[in-house]
Protein backbone atom coordinates (compact mmCIF):
# COMPACT_ATOMS: atom_id res chain seq x y z
CA UNK A 1 0.00 0.00 0.00
CA UNK A 2 1.27 3.45 -1.11
CA UNK A 3 -1.26 5.85 -0.29
CA UNK A 4 -1.14 9.41 -1.54
CA UNK A 5 -1.82 12.52 1.08
CA UNK A 6 -2.91 15.88 1.40
CA UNK A 7 -1.27 18.12 3.54
CA UNK A 8 -3.20 21.26 2.36
CA UNK A 9 -0.55 22.41 0.55
CA UNK A 10 0.57 19.68 -1.75
CA UNK A 11 -0.29 16.05 -2.58
CA UNK A 12 2.71 13.60 -1.65
CA UNK A 13 3.25 10.09 -1.24
CA UNK A 14 3.19 7.81 1.84
CA UNK A 15 5.94 4.87 1.40
CA UNK A 16 5.00 1.47 2.06
CA UNK A 17 1.95 1.05 4.70
CA UNK A 18 0.37 -1.86 5.99
CA UNK A 19 -3.59 -3.26 6.92
CA UNK A 20 -3.28 -4.64 10.48
CA UNK A 21 -5.59 -6.80 12.49
CA UNK A 22 -6.85 -3.65 15.22
CA UNK A 23 -5.39 -6.64 17.97
CA UNK A 24 -1.74 -6.42 16.33
CA UNK A 25 -0.19 -4.02 18.54
CA UNK A 26 -1.79 -5.42 21.83
CA UNK A 27 -0.24 -8.87 20.93
CA UNK A 28 3.03 -7.46 20.38
CA UNK A 29 3.19 -5.23 23.65
CA UNK A 30 4.77 -1.96 22.34
CA UNK A 31 3.60 0.96 23.26
CA UNK A 32 3.01 3.61 21.35
CA UNK A 33 5.64 6.52 21.53
CA UNK A 34 2.95 9.60 21.20
CA UNK A 35 -0.98 8.95 21.40
CA UNK A 36 -2.48 5.40 21.06
CA UNK A 37 -2.04 2.49 18.97
CA UNK A 38 -5.04 1.38 17.15
CA UNK A 39 -7.64 -0.50 19.07
CA UNK A 40 -10.69 -3.07 18.46
CA UNK A 41 -12.79 -0.21 18.26
CA UNK A 42 -11.00 1.16 15.25
CA UNK A 43 -11.51 -1.91 13.18
CA UNK A 44 -15.30 -2.07 13.71
CA UNK A 45 -18.10 -0.99 10.81
CA UNK A 46 -18.55 2.25 10.50
CA UNK A 47 -15.46 3.08 12.80
CA UNK A 48 -13.59 6.44 12.00
CA UNK A 49 -10.68 6.01 9.80
CA UNK A 50 -7.68 6.29 12.00
CA UNK A 51 -4.30 5.34 11.35
CA UNK A 52 -0.91 5.17 13.26
CA UNK A 53 2.59 6.49 12.15
CA UNK A 54 6.24 5.01 12.65
CA UNK A 55 9.11 6.99 13.98
CA UNK A 56 10.80 7.17 11.11
CA UNK A 57 8.32 8.66 8.57
CA UNK A 58 7.41 11.05 11.11
CA UNK A 59 10.87 12.52 11.57
CA UNK A 60 11.72 12.62 8.21
CA UNK A 61 8.09 14.13 6.94
CA UNK A 62 7.57 16.23 9.61
CA UNK A 63 10.19 17.27 12.02
CA UNK A 64 8.87 15.30 14.38
CA UNK A 65 6.37 17.30 15.16
CA UNK A 66 4.08 16.02 18.35
CA UNK A 67 1.24 18.81 17.21
CA UNK A 68 1.04 16.39 14.35
CA UNK A 69 -0.55 14.41 16.48
CA UNK A 70 -5.27 14.39 15.75
CA UNK A 71 -4.92 15.51 12.16
CA UNK A 72 -6.47 14.57 9.16
CA UNK A 73 -4.95 13.39 6.12
CA UNK A 74 -6.47 12.43 2.90
CA UNK A 75 -5.32 9.04 2.23
CA UNK A 76 -6.45 7.81 -1.06
CA UNK A 77 -8.85 9.99 -0.79
CA UNK A 78 -10.49 9.14 2.42
CA UNK A 79 -10.17 11.65 5.32
CA UNK A 80 -8.02 9.19 8.31
CA UNK A 81 -6.92 10.34 10.83
CA UNK A 82 -3.40 10.03 13.22
CA UNK A 83 -3.71 8.75 16.05
CA UNK A 84 -0.68 7.72 17.38
CA UNK A 85 3.63 7.20 16.74
CA UNK A 86 5.12 3.98 17.44
CA UNK A 87 8.67 4.24 18.48
CA UNK A 88 11.82 4.14 16.62
CA UNK A 89 12.61 0.00 17.28
CA UNK A 90 8.80 -0.88 16.23
CA UNK A 91 9.48 -1.68 12.79
CA UNK A 92 6.13 -4.36 12.06
CA UNK A 93 5.76 -5.49 8.23
CA UNK A 94 8.53 -3.13 7.39
CA UNK A 95 5.53 -0.41 7.11
CA UNK A 96 5.94 3.02 7.89
CA UNK A 97 2.48 3.09 8.51
CA UNK A 98 -0.63 1.00 9.96
CA UNK A 99 -4.52 1.20 9.00
CA UNK A 100 -6.59 -0.80 11.00
CA UNK A 101 -8.50 -4.18 9.13
CA UNK A 102 -12.07 -3.79 8.49
CA UNK A 103 -14.00 -7.35 9.45
CA UNK A 104 -14.77 -8.20 5.29
CA UNK A 105 -11.05 -7.55 4.81
CA UNK A 106 -10.13 -10.31 2.04
CA UNK A 107 -6.58 -11.00 2.41
CA UNK A 108 -4.79 -11.31 5.87
CA UNK A 109 -0.97 -12.40 6.97
CA UNK A 110 -1.18 -14.11 10.17
CA UNK A 111 1.31 -13.94 12.90
CA UNK A 112 1.13 -15.82 16.17
CA UNK A 113 3.50 -17.55 18.57
CA UNK A 114 3.86 -21.55 18.80
CA UNK A 115 2.88 -23.08 22.01
CA UNK A 116 5.47 -25.24 23.53
CA UNK A 117 6.08 -28.48 21.95
CA UNK A 118 4.22 -28.17 18.47
CA UNK A 119 5.60 -27.46 15.77
CA UNK A 120 4.97 -25.55 12.69
CA UNK A 121 4.25 -28.21 10.62
CA UNK A 122 1.54 -29.35 13.15
CA UNK A 123 0.21 -25.84 14.23
CA UNK A 124 -0.38 -25.24 9.91
CA UNK A 125 -2.47 -28.28 9.53
CA UNK A 126 -4.37 -27.61 12.50
CA UNK A 127 -4.97 -24.14 10.93
CA UNK A 128 -5.78 -25.81 7.34
CA UNK A 129 -8.22 -27.85 8.29
CA UNK A 130 -10.09 -25.22 10.47
CA UNK A 131 -9.95 -22.84 7.33
CA UNK A 132 -11.46 -25.45 5.63
CA UNK A 133 -14.13 -26.19 8.53
CA UNK A 134 -14.95 -22.81 8.14
CA UNK A 135 -14.94 -22.67 4.46
CA UNK A 136 -18.30 -25.48 4.34
CA UNK A 137 -20.91 -22.95 5.41
CA UNK A 138 -19.98 -20.31 3.43
CA UNK A 139 -19.16 -21.68 0.10
CA UNK A 140 -20.04 -18.37 -1.84
CA UNK A 141 -17.47 -16.28 0.43
CA UNK A 142 -13.71 -15.53 -0.35
CA UNK A 143 -12.70 -18.79 -1.46
CA UNK A 144 -15.46 -20.34 -3.21
CA UNK A 145 -13.98 -22.96 -5.28
CA UNK A 146 -11.79 -23.89 -1.94
CA UNK A 147 -8.59 -23.43 -3.42
CA UNK A 148 -6.67 -21.85 -0.95
CA UNK A 149 -4.41 -23.36 2.05
CA UNK A 150 -2.60 -22.04 5.22
CA UNK A 151 1.27 -22.23 4.64
CA UNK A 152 3.27 -21.65 7.99
CA UNK A 153 6.37 -19.76 8.11
CA UNK A 154 8.95 -19.14 10.23
CA UNK A 155 9.50 -15.05 11.03
CA UNK A 156 12.88 -15.05 9.46
CA UNK A 157 11.43 -17.00 6.09
CA UNK A 158 8.72 -14.11 5.86
CA UNK A 159 11.58 -11.51 6.22
CA UNK A 160 13.84 -12.65 3.72
CA UNK A 161 11.63 -15.36 1.38
CA UNK A 162 13.28 -16.72 -1.50
CA UNK A 163 16.87 -15.03 -0.79
CA UNK A 164 17.84 -17.24 1.66
CA UNK A 165 20.10 -19.28 -0.03
CA UNK A 166 21.49 -16.22 -1.72
CA UNK A 167 22.43 -14.27 2.20
CA UNK A 168 24.11 -17.28 3.36
CA UNK A 169 26.08 -17.15 -0.09
CA UNK A 170 26.82 -12.97 0.53
CA UNK A 171 27.65 -14.01 4.64
CA UNK A 172 30.31 -16.53 3.85
CA UNK A 173 32.01 -14.16 1.16
CA UNK A 174 31.55 -11.44 3.50
CA UNK A 175 33.44 -13.64 5.67
CA UNK A 176 36.07 -14.89 3.67
CA UNK A 177 37.09 -11.28 2.90
CA UNK A 178 37.40 -10.43 6.69
CA UNK A 179 39.63 -13.70 7.17
CA UNK A 180 41.89 -12.33 3.78
CA UNK A 181 41.74 -8.57 5.77
CA UNK A 182 42.65 -10.18 8.97
CA UNK A 183 45.53 -12.19 7.57
CA UNK A 184 47.25 -9.24 5.66
CA UNK A 185 47.23 -7.10 8.82
CA UNK A 186 48.83 -10.37 10.56
CA UNK A 187 51.34 -10.26 7.89
CA UNK A 188 51.87 -6.10 8.02
CA UNK A 189 52.07 -6.88 11.83
CA UNK A 190 54.65 -9.57 11.86
CA UNK A 191 56.76 -8.00 9.93
CA UNK A 192 56.87 -4.62 11.95
CA UNK A 193 57.67 -6.60 14.81
CA UNK A 194 60.73 -8.46 12.48
CA UNK A 195 61.96 -4.68 11.44
CA UNK A 196 61.83 -3.85 15.13
CA UNK A 197 64.69 -7.05 15.83
CA UNK A 198 67.09 -4.04 17.22
CA UNK A 199 64.74 -2.03 19.38
CA UNK A 200 63.31 -5.12 21.34
CA UNK A 201 66.85 -6.49 21.78
CA UNK A 202 67.85 -3.36 23.45
CA UNK A 203 64.50 -3.06 25.54
CA UNK A 204 65.47 -6.64 26.62
CA UNK A 205 69.00 -5.73 27.49
CA UNK A 206 67.96 -2.64 29.78
CA UNK A 207 65.70 -5.00 31.05
CA UNK A 208 62.65 -5.78 29.93
CA UNK A 209 61.01 -9.01 30.40
CA UNK A 210 59.20 -11.18 27.89
CA UNK A 211 55.93 -10.01 29.23
CA UNK A 212 56.33 -6.78 28.76
CA UNK A 213 57.96 -6.99 25.47
CA UNK A 214 55.03 -8.98 24.22
CA UNK A 215 52.16 -6.84 26.77
CA UNK A 216 53.35 -3.91 24.17
CA UNK A 217 53.12 -5.64 21.20
CA UNK A 218 49.69 -6.45 21.99
CA UNK A 219 48.81 -2.95 23.43
CA UNK A 220 49.95 -1.72 19.87
CA UNK A 221 48.22 -3.93 18.34
CA UNK A 222 44.70 -3.63 19.92
CA UNK A 223 45.22 -0.04 19.31
CA UNK A 224 45.01 -0.31 15.59
CA UNK A 225 42.15 -3.08 15.88
CA UNK A 226 40.28 -0.48 18.14
CA UNK A 227 41.16 2.84 15.64
CA UNK A 228 39.34 0.42 12.59
CA UNK A 229 36.60 -0.90 14.55
CA UNK A 230 35.81 2.60 15.49
CA UNK A 231 36.10 3.87 11.68
CA UNK A 232 34.25 1.19 10.61
CA UNK A 233 31.27 1.92 12.98
CA UNK A 234 31.16 5.33 11.78
CA UNK A 235 31.12 4.34 8.06
CA UNK A 236 27.93 1.66 9.08
CA UNK A 237 26.15 4.35 10.62
CA UNK A 238 27.00 7.08 7.28
CA UNK A 239 26.03 4.26 5.21
CA UNK A 240 23.25 3.02 6.61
Amino acid sequence: MRPTYDDGKSIRFFSFGAVVTPNTFDYMGVPPLLGRAISLEDGRLGAPPVFVMNYRLWQREFGGDPKILGTIFVLNGKPTTLVGIMPLQFNAFGANFWLPAAPNYGWLQLVGRLKPGVSAQTAGADLDAIAHRMHKPNPGGIFPEDKFAIVPQTLLDSLIGNFKKTLYVLVAAVLLLLLIACSNVANLLLARATAREREIAVRATLGATRGRLIRQLLVESFLLAAAATGAGCVLFCHWA
